[in-house]
């Protein structure tokens, strides 16, 4: 409307000289009235065009955003699970149900810790009220019980999620199901430090315990004994006998020596028919004759 004003303020101005002159040239005011009102009109009208077009582009967009992001979500092999502001959750994808066994059916609408409440006993209920907060934080190496099955381990990231205009609207988790990774640390931790026949400890984690066992002398006041052991004629044995017998006379002999020991006491294998003991806490030389006595049963 400003420029129909200022165009009729120029106008009135223009024709205000005499009565005589504005009457004369009244058509020609008339006809420059309705042409600044035909371009108002005219520019109002591709305006609305405009914003009509506009927000229905918008509007697309969202919705292709949406779906994109939907689709992100129930692809993605990792858990993920949204809530509000009062820590009821909002989003629970596929992955979610195949890691923990809930339905999304049963968990939409409800509180996280009333799902979890073991989250309050290990304190790890304050990573939900952090991401309130605007916090990030890792729960790391979570053991979780499904009915019937073996114990699974998880880890999951928390993070606040935000509006358009910065304020906090809830929080999210991405949760990870680390169960395999942390079976395969385990077989590598036995690969490196465990003799593959017996079990035993292998000369790495025995160089290792004896150690922290001298270290421990110094503020215990007390002595560490070692004992090197190896099989008379065992060699004989392989070459007659065959390497299986060998083998199972290794295992035969590791028992025997776990039982003569106590349970702070390390038997380890260092090779071949290589043994040895380490004896911690002794109060003099004598104690380590202990290794000739068989443990309670």
């Amino acid at each position: 409307m400003e420029p129909l004003h200022s165009l009729l303020k120029r106008q009135l101005k223009k024709y205000r000289v005499d009565s005589e002159s504005l009457l004369k040239n009244c058509r020609d005011f008339l006809g420059a009235v309705n042409q600044a009102y035909q371009q108002f009109d005219a520019d109002r009208a591709m305006l609305e065009r405009s914003l009509d077009l506009s927000s229905q582009e918008l509007l697309q967009a969202n919705s292709e955003m949406r779906t994109v992001f939907e689709r992100l979500i129930n692809s993605s092999v990792d858990g993920i699970l949204a809530f509000d502001r009062g820590g009821c959750l909002t989003v629970w994808n596929p992955a979610l149900e195949r890691i923990t066994g809930l339905k999304q059916t049963d968990v939409l609408g409800k509180h996280a810790l009333d799902l979890f409440p073991g989250l309050k006993e290990t304190r790890e209920d304050r990573f939900i009220y952090e991401a309130l907060l605007g916090k990030a934080g890792v729960v790391k190496d979570r053991m979780y019980h499904r009915m019937g099955e073996e114990p699974s381990f998880l880890e999951a990231h928390f993070g606040p999620i935000l509006n358009e205009a910065g304020g906090i609207v809830g929080g999210f988790a991405l949760v990870r199901d680390i169960t395999e990774h942390k079976r395969s640390e385990a077989r590598l931790q036995q690969a490196v430090n465990y003799d593959a026949l017996t079990g035993l400890p292998n000369r790495t984690l025995f160089l290792d315990r004896l150690a922290q066992a001298i270290a421990r002398t110094f503020w215990r006041k007390r002595l560490v004994a070692v004992l090197l052991l190896n099989l008379n004629r065992f060699k004989l044995i392989n070459d007659t006998l065959g390497h299986n017998a060998g083998d199972q006379l290794l295992k035969a002999v590791s028992e025997r020596f776990m039982t003569a020991v106590r349970d702070g006491d390390t038997v380890a294998r260092l090779g071949g028919n290589e043994f040895a003991v380490i004896l911690e806490d002794i109060a003099a030389g004598q104690d380590v004759l202990i290794i000739n006595y068989p443990k309670d049963p």
